[in-house]
């Protein structure tokens, strides 16, 4: 049992929203979906990391040294203010990548601040997972891209379910929830744009 715990611990981090944005923002980066790499492609690298990876947590790290939350802030009654910091991130990328004209990294992040508004709301009724939108959204995003070669990541989803139920951190019904709004708002977002062949 405790071996399962650790396992589940293990695979909450690898399968994080975190871990997932920032791999996501790497392959968005390095094999956009237009094949045309970005002419600042450092920059739009750091800026990815910066606004969907790290600008989200920084309020949850500073309150977890402090003692005030645990880092997946568990309490679902405290969530929102932390939501709310990284719907700001995601804007803030979406405005960036908008002028930098980085239709991959724009359309990612404007993914983000949709499935985080609906997580948001929906945590005001029930501890929607997080990482269940986190890793949905994101497969989404990378299976649109690449297509059926990218099917196998879906493959993490029982992973994630199996994880957050062993460690209680969510029911059922509230991890599936979470990878329904990512993976559908997420695929929502990207047919839209890329079927209207939107452009800057």
């Amino acid at each position: 049992m405790k071996y399962n715990k650790e396992i589940a611990e293990i695979l909450s981090v690898l399968l994080s929203p975190v871990s997932a944005a920032f791999i996501s923002v790497l392959i968005f980066t390095f094999f956009p979906i237009n094949n045309a790499l970005s002419s600042n492609l450092f920059f739009n690298l750091v800026l990815g990391i910066f606004f969907l990876c790290i600008f989200p947590v920084i309020a949850i790290l500073y309150y977890y040294k402090k003692g005030k939350v645990d880092i997946w802030v568990s309490e679902r009654t405290i969530r929102t203010p932390f939501y709310v910091i990284a719907i700001i991130g995601y804007v803030i990328a979406i405005i960036i990548f908008y002028y930098l004209k980085n239709l991959n990294l724009f359309v990612l992040s404007l993914s983000y601040v949709l499935v985080t508004i609906a997580v948001m709301f929906g945590n005001l009724f029930r501890k929607i997972s997080s990482h269940g939108a986190g890793i949905a959204g994101p497969i989404t995003a990378i299976t649109f891209h690449f297509g059926l070669l990218a099917i196998p990541l879906y493959l993490l989803l029982p992973l994630t379910i199996w994880a957050r139920l062993k460690l209680k951190a969510h029911s059922l019904f509230e991890v599936i929830i979470g990878i329904l709004l990512g993976t559908i708002i997420t695929y929502g977002v990207y047919n839209f744009l890329y079927s209207h062949s939107y452009s800057f």
